[in-house]
Formats: structure tokens, C-alpha cells, sequence
């Protein structure tokens, strides 16, 4: 048996992915004696920041009696990864709402709780994932048809027009959020609070690092709708509220 290594976070890493690709459960990285600074630094396994030094256990090599002659079914112990997320309409929790989630390939349906909560498994090499809600078409007075023109002379034909899809018509619309699973940082940085207000819907001007004038409204904006102290800048309460919508 091996001493273990060292893994440096690279952009879109997590103790989930650094894990798997090792071999082992999340948990099994997280919770080594020898990451006890990180797990002090980071609080939470979901986000690391680039440059994080992760030790990874070597594995520990388990053997098996087993009968010859049959076929046996052997099965890798895992916790998924999780993607949780509350969506609201007007700031209200979009309750009991069906949805689609597309993730790594994989397509499951599913309902929100009835605080509008979503909780789905993950893969934990996986870069995004979608959310789909179908929604009715609005009544839009300005798309009925116009009366026709008796007067009018037929067009002409376009040979490479497409064909109407009379399939299209009746098709129903849908909401797609859609998820970077990978590109995160902490709350506690500033790309990972841009990061964090885009993702809530509130305007920033790119995820660069830099607290420009639109970062500061988004930050105040943010702040407001919290009932936190309205500062424009990224202090601790404010980290710590941001963090607790994507659990780090």
C-alpha cells in the first residue's frame, strides 16, 4: 500500500471529481486526518479554489472469497453528487413543479418540493446539467392572423423555404436553466460571488475578479433583497449569505 499523494486544484475541481478519479467516496478524501487544514479553510467539499492542495489516501486494497465457476455481481461503494436548488416566480417558491433534468446523458423527471426545492444526483465528472420546465404560451392578441386581402395576388412559392411543422404549433415551451458544474470558486472570493450573482439573476459584468461599478449594484442589489447591511462589498455576511445558496 502506497503513502497517498498530493493533488493541487485545478479550475472546476472538487473533493467529488478528485475523489472519484482516485478511486475512492468523497468522503474518504474529505475526511483524511492530513486535510483537516482544508476542511477548516473551505468549510464545505462542493467548492475548492484553484491552487488548494488536496491530499488524496492511497487505496487500500480489499480482497474477496468468491465461488469459481458462477457469475458474480460486484458493486463500487459511492455517494453521488448532489445538485440542489430552490427556483422561484416573483419570489415565490415554484411548488410541485414538473421538471426535466438532463445531466451527463442522463435524463430523469421530476417534481420541485413544495418549497420549491430541487435535489438531483450528479455525476461527479460532470461539466453542466439542465433543468426544464414546460410553461403555457401567452395569450399575445398582437400574433392573430390578419384578415386576408381579396385583392392580394398569391406569392410565390420559395422551392427552398422549410415546410411548416404543424408539430411545432402544438409543441410546448419550455424554461432551461442551465448549470456549469465546474466553474465555481469559494463565496469567500470574489470571481466566486460574481459567479454566484449571475447564477441568482442579478447583473454583473462578467466573472473577472474585478469589483467594478455593475459588481458593486449587483452586490447592493443582493444585499437589499437579504436584509443585510447594503455596502457593496463582498464582507462576511454577505459571503456567508451567498454561500448558502449553493452550499459553499
Amino acid at each position: 500500500m502506497g503513502t497517498g499523494s498530493q493533488h493541487t486544484a485545478k479550475q472546476g475541481d472538487s473533493i467529488e471529481s478528485i475523489a472519484y478519479a482516485a478511486g475512492h467516496i468523497w468522503e474518504t478524501v474529505w475526511d483524511a486526518p492530513e486535510n483537516a487544514a482544508l476542511r477548516e479553510l473551505r468549510k464545505t467539499p462542493h467548492v475548492l479554489l484553484p491552487g488548494d492542495v488536496v491530499f488524496v489516501p492511497p487505496i487500500e486494497v480489499r480482497t474477496e472469497s468468491i465461488a469459481t465457476g458462477q457469475r458474480h455481481k460486484l458493486r463500487r461503494n459511492s455517494v453521488p453528487s448532489k445538485l440542489t436548488v430552490r427556483f422561484l416566480v416573483d419570489g415565490e417558491p415554484r411548488a410541485d413543479a414538473a421538471y426535466t433534468f438532463v445531466c451527463g446523458g442522463v435524463e430523469r423527471h421530476g417534481t420541485t418540493d413544495g418549497d420549491g426545492w430541487l435535489d438531483e444526483s450528479t455525476h461527479p465528472l460532470a461539466a453542466w446539467a439542465e433543468v426544464r420546465f414546460s410553461i403555457e404560451a401567452p395569450d399575445n392578441p398582437d400574433l392573430e392572423p390578419e384578415p386576408a386581402d381579396d385583392d392580394a395576388e398569391p406569392a410565390d412559392e420559395d422551392p427552398e423555404a422549410p415546410e411548416d411543422d404543424e408539430d411545432d404549433e402544438d409543441a410546448p415551451l419550455e424554461q432551461v436553466y442551465r448549470f456549469d458544474l465546474r466553474k465555481m470558486d469559494p463565496s469567500s472570493e470574489l470571481t466566486g460571488a460574481q459567479a454566484r450573482l449571475h447564477l441568482l439573476g442579478y447583473g454583473v459584468n462578467g466573472i473577472d475578479g474585478v469589483l467594478d461599478g455593475p459588481t458593486r449594484e449587483a452586490l447592493r442589489a443582493f444585499q437589499e433583497d437579504n436584509e443585510l447591511e447594503v455596502t457593496g462589498e463582498l464582507d462576511d455576511a454577505t459571503q456567508a449569505k451567498l454561500g448558502e445558496f449553493t452550499n459553499g
